[in-house]
């Protein structure tokens, strides 16, 4: 698919176009042939960089006058996770991530750099060493309705960037070594 950025309305679309909006008089039209429609809540129309956005808003959060209300999107579940995604893949009600394992709390090393702590300097090298692939990587199962993990699994080599797919039971994942391995799962 051809992806055209600034389309406009004055442009012309091309009529192979799945989807092409315009958000130049607040409203949220498509102006593709297949004319799809759709209710906008939540947003607010203003200007954008190249013509007409929408600021997608949500309400102040309660106990503080100076406290934001969030981006609008209630989330499901959120947990952190020991890993840098490179790869994520949903199989069914599983998603699958991979990548070098997550050594550093950012926060915590924030903090650290911001005191002038030298000894911070140990940690960023540990997560550099992980992000290299000194480490190999971390297959996590995690499932989609708790977030809890359901499995782990040590991986030799990193993932390439986007290098996972999911097919028929098994889970195919790509490395920068320049291997492909197939995992199948229990039944």
């Amino acid at each position: 698919a051809k992806v055209v950025e600034n389309a406009g309305q004055n442009r012309p679309i091309e009529k192979n176009c799945v989807l092409a909006c315009s958000f130049d008089d607040g409203k949220a039209i498509d102006l593709s042939p297949g004319k799809n429609e759709a209710t906008i809540t939540g947003a607010k129309p203003e200007a954008g960089k190249f013509g007409g956005a929408f600021r997608f808003t949500s309400k102040p959060k309660k106990g503080g006058a100076n406290q934001q209300g969030g981006s609008g999107v209630t989330h499901n579940w959120t947990h952190d996770v020991p890993v840098l995604a490179r790869g994520m893949v949903l199989a069914k009600d599983v998603v699958f991530v991979a990548g070098p394992p997550d050594v550093m709390d950012e926060e915590e090393t924030f903090g650290r750099i911001m005191a002038r702590d030298n000894s911070v300097d140990e940690v960023i090298e540990k997560q550099q060493a992980a992000l290299a692939g000194n480490q190999g990587s971390i297959l996590l199962a995690i499932s989609t309705e708790t977030g809890e993990t359901l499995g782990k699994y040590d991986l030799g080599y990193l993932p390439t960037w986007d290098g996972m797919a999911a097919a028929n039971g098994k889970l195919f994942l790509s490395t920068e070594k320049g291997t492909i391995t197939c995992l199948k799962g229990k039944k």
